[in-house]
C-alpha cells in the first residue's frame, strides 16, 4: 500500500469523489437525453440543476482530475496490459510527436536512454501502485489548464535498489499519448479481424 502524506491523501480522496460526481453527471445527462432528446434545458441550466441536486454547497465541475486519473488508468494500465506490443520500442527522443512524448521530463536510474515502451511500463507501474501526484499550479485558465496541470509518476523497483523512475507530463501530453495509443490499437484490431474503417 502506498504511504501518502496528508495533503496527498486528501487530494487522492478528492480525485475519487470528483470522479464519482463526474460519473453521476454522465449518468444524469444520458438519462435526460434518453427521455427528452436533449430538449427543454440549455447545457448551463442542466449543469445548474444537477449541481443543486448533488452538491448544493459546492460547485462540482464534470471535468475533474479524478476523471483524468480514470482515463490514465484505462489508457495506460489497461491499454498496456492488452496491447503493449503496439507501443513503439524506440528511444523517447525519437518518437513521433503525435505520441505526445518528445518533451516528457523523465529520470530513470535503470535506463539512461528510455524507450517509449519502457516509459509506458514504468508509468503503468506508478499508476498501479498509487504513486501518482496531480500538480495544479495557481492561476490557470481554461486555455492553459491542459498544458499547466502536471502529473508526476514515480516507480521504484524494489528488486533493484536505486532503480527509481520519475516522469512528469502535462495533461496535454497524457491525453495526446492516450489518443494516439487508442488510434494505433483501433487500427491494429480492425486489421486483425478484417473490420472496415468507419
Amino acid at each position: 500500500m502506498a504511504e501518502l502524506a496528508e495533503e496527498d491523501e486528501r487530494d487522492a480522496v478528492d480525485h475519487l469523489t470528483n470522479a464519482m460526481f463526474s460519473v453521476s453527471f454522465l449518468h444524469e445527462i444520458s438519462s435526460f437525453w434518453g427521455k427528452t432528446g436533449g430538449h427543454g434545458l440549455t447545457v448551463g441550466q442542466f449543469i445548474g440543476q444537477w449541481n443543486q441536486q448533488v452538491s448544493p454547497k459546492e460547485l462540482k465541475v464534470p471535468m475533474s482530475p479524478g476523471v483524468l486519473l480514470g482515463l490514465m488508468y484505462l489508457g495506460i494500465v489497461y491499454g498496456k496490459e492488452l496491447w503493449f506490443d503496439q507501443i513503439p520500442d524506440v528511444p523517447l527522443s525519437d518518437t513521433d510527436e503525435s505520441w505526445g512524448s518528445t518533451r516528457v521530463e523523465c529520470m530513470s536510474a535503470g535506463e539512461p536512454r528510455p524507450t517509449l515502451r519502457y516509459v509506458v511500463r514504468r508509468l503503468r507501474n506508478a499508476l498501479s501502485h498509487g504513486r501518482v501526484r496531480i500538480v495544479v499550479p495557481q492561476g490557470l485558465t481554461r486555455e492553459t489548464m491542459f498544458r499547466g496541470i502536471k502529473v508526476r509518476f514515480t516507480d521504484e523497483n524494489r528488486a533493484k535498489k536505486g532503480d527509481t523512475f520519475v516522469a512528469e507530463m502535462s495533461l496535454e501530453q497524457i491525453t495526446k499519448f492516450i489518443w494516439k495509443f487508442q488510434s494505433v490499437v483501433h487500427k491494429h484490431v480492425r486489421m486483425k479481424y478484417g473490420i472496415a474503417a468507419e
